[in-house]
């Protein structure tokens, strides 16, 4: 019969949401660097 509890069940799923999408363009980053790194290593081999 709580009102509040709800709106704390959104905030932290809002939070999960955020972290995940954070978490997937820290890997996109990772691998566009990765990708640039090999790409600088084969232009200077």
């Amino acid at each position: 019969m709580n009102p509040s509890a709800p709106h704390s069940d959104k905030k932290t799923t809002k939070k999960r949401i955020l972290w995940s999408e954070l978490l997937l363009l820290a890997i996109a980053l990772l691998f566009l660097t990765h990708d640039i790194i090999i790409t600088n290593i084969l232009a200077y081999l």
